[in-house]
This record gives C-alpha cells, sequence and structure tokens, in this order.
C-alpha cells in the first residue's frame, strides 16, 4: 500500500539472502544495519518510544527478532517513525 511520502516502490531497498534470517537476528541490530539508527541503543531507545513497526505491526519489544514469520509477500518493511522506512527483500 501507499504511504505518506511516496509509494513503497521509493523507499531504500536491501536484499538479503533467506539465511540471514536464520541467525534470528534482532531488531535493534538490524535497524543499525539498515540505516534506520545510528547505533542499537538507538534503535532500542526508538522501539521502547512506540515509533518502530514491522510490515505495520507495532513492536514494543527491544528483543523483537526477525524470523522468516515476519517476512510478507517475500519482504518486510519496518519504519521508524512517519518518516524512516526500508523494504528488506528475502531471496
Amino acid at each position: 500500500g501507499a504511504f505518506a511520502g511516496g509509494s513503497v516502490e521509493d523507499v531504500p531497498t536491501t536484499k538479503v539472502s533467506p539465511q540471514y534470517l536464520d541467525g534470528n537476528p534482532k531488531l535493534p541490530a538490524a535497524m543499525v544495519e539498515f540505516g534506520l539508527a545510528n547505533s542499537s541503543s538507538a534503535a532500542r531507545r526508538l522501539i521502547e518510544q512506540g515509533g518502530v513497526t514491522v510490515n505495520d505491526l507495532k513492536i514494543d519489544s527491544v528483543d523483537f527478532q526477525l524470523t522468516p514469520v515476519s517476512v510478507v509477500d517475500g519482504q518486510f518493511l519496518i519504519r521508524v517513525g512517519k518518516k524512516k522506512v526500508h523494504r528488506v527483500v528475502v531471496g
């Protein structure tokens, strides 16, 4: 779906292999890796403030892990606040 600031096609995208999810990476680390936070502590703070969603599911645990369940239609969207969003394509 579209969201404020353009269509989903316009968002920065990173492609990862399915093996990326084998380790069940924690969301704060993923946010740093994909440029959505400057540090793990900043990422945790953003999550605690309630500003982070994965595929429009609000994440309230800093221990949230990305797993194959997080993947919808071969990708997942990590959104921080209103402005920052990153699409991760698995495959």
